[in-house]
């Protein structure tokens, strides 16, 4: 007998859903209906809400506990309003950003005049570093694994990062699970704590779920009991 709610794995969508594959077996040795739902990145705005309706396309029939990670922060209310099936939403080390506001603006000057960020912005792109497989050898990846996980990263048109995100609202409960230490990502999990969130954290890289999945599997499991139990 399958326990509790299934779990939908929305990955980045700067990278493939191969990523999530790991994480996505140990829950399922755990006894969880679980599955990567990545959804068809639209070509042309609108970015946001048409990302989100193809993955709320895929949903399975009954309760979901949404898990994105990184780039897929955002779209997570997104796919999870106006649908009560969505009983819990939790980001796995997320950007997230305030309707209204955008990816762009999560970025400081120096970042934005670097050469490769205007070497992208001069092919209308953001550019994606993850397209390179030494960087994934850097967060503990097999080269084998690291070639893959870069071939399947792809660049988003810079214009996703131009759009602002639309107003989403979902009764679901909330949690945040981070990989620390990573600066980037701090002062979004203090922001998820200062609305009651509750926030995990596990000594790791961004991938840590591709390095350590079991230890990542149990600290989703105990948050989403956690949540439901109203703790």
């Amino acid at each position: 007998m399958r326990a509790g709610p299934a779990f939908v794995l929305i990955p980045s969508p700067l990278v493939g859903p191969g990523t999530f594959e790991p994480l996505r077996a140990e829950l399922a040795a755990l006894g969880h209906d679980a599955s990567v739902v990545q959804g068809e990145l639209p070509v042309g705005p609108p970015y946001w809400r048409g990302w989100a309706t193809s993955i709320r396309e895929s949903l399975p029939t009954g309760p979901a506990v949404l898990v994105g990670h990184s780039g897929a922060g955002p779209v997570l209310d997104l796919v999870a309003d106006g649908d009560a099936n969505v009983t819990t939403v939790i980001g796995l080390d997320a950007s997230l950003i305030e309707p209204g506001t955008r990816l762009l603006d999560g970025f400081d000057d120096a970042r934005l005049a670097s050469p490769e960020v205007q070497e992208g912005f001069a092919r209308g792109v953001f550019p994606n570093p993850w397209r390179s497989p030494a960087l994934w050898q850097r967060v503990d990846t097999a080269l084998p694994d690291a070639e893959r996980y870069a071939a399947d990263s792809r660049e988003l048109p810079l214009d996703w990062y131009r759009e602002s995100l639309p107003i989403a609202w979902t009764s679901a409960s909330h949690g945040y699970l981070a990989f620390v230490p990573n600066p980037f990502y701090a002062p979004i999990a203090q922001w998820c704590r200062e609305r009651g969130w509750p926030v995990r954290e596990l000594p790791g890289m961004h991938f840590h779920f591709l390095v350590n999945p079991v230890e990542v599997a149990d600290a989703l499991v105990a948050m989403v009991s956690e949540l439901e139990a109203g703790e």
